[in-house]
C-alpha cells in the first residue's frame, strides 16, 4: 500500500537523479575519449559536452522540487504548470 508508493516515489527520484548525470557527463566522456583515441576534437560533441555541464545544477534543481511541485499540482488542480512551479520554487513552508 502507502509504504509501496513511498519507495516506488523514492526509487523514481534517485533514478532521475542518476540519469541526469549520466545525461550531463555522457558527452565530456565521448569527448575525452575521442581526444585520446583519434586524436581529435568534434564540434558536435564538444558542443554538447560544453552546453550539458552548466545544466547539471539546473537539472537537479528540477529534479529536487519536483516531489514538492507534484504535490501542489494535486493539491491546486485549477493553477497552471507556471504558477505551481513559481509557488513549488518560492513559497517555503516549515512544517
Amino acid at each position: 500500500g502507502r509504504e509501496v508508493a513511498k519507495s516506488k516515489s523514492i526509487a523514481v527520484q534517485g533514478l532521475l537523479y542518476v540519469g541526469a548525470f549520466y545525461i550531463t557527463w555522457f558527452f565530456p566522456t565521448m569527448s575525452r575519449i575521442t581526444e585520446l583515441v583519434a586524436k581529435k576534437n568534434y564540434f558536435p560533441i564538444q558542443f554538447l559536452d560544453t552546453f550539458l555541464i552548466p545544466l547539471q545544477g539546473f537539472l537537479n534543481f528540477v529534479i529536487y522540487i519536483r516531489p514538492r511541485y507534484l504535490k501542489l499540482r494535486r493539491e491546486n488542480e485549477e493553477d497552471g504548470f507556471w504558477k505551481t512551479f513559481k509557488t513549488a520554487v518560492v513559497e517555503i513552508k516549515i512544517d
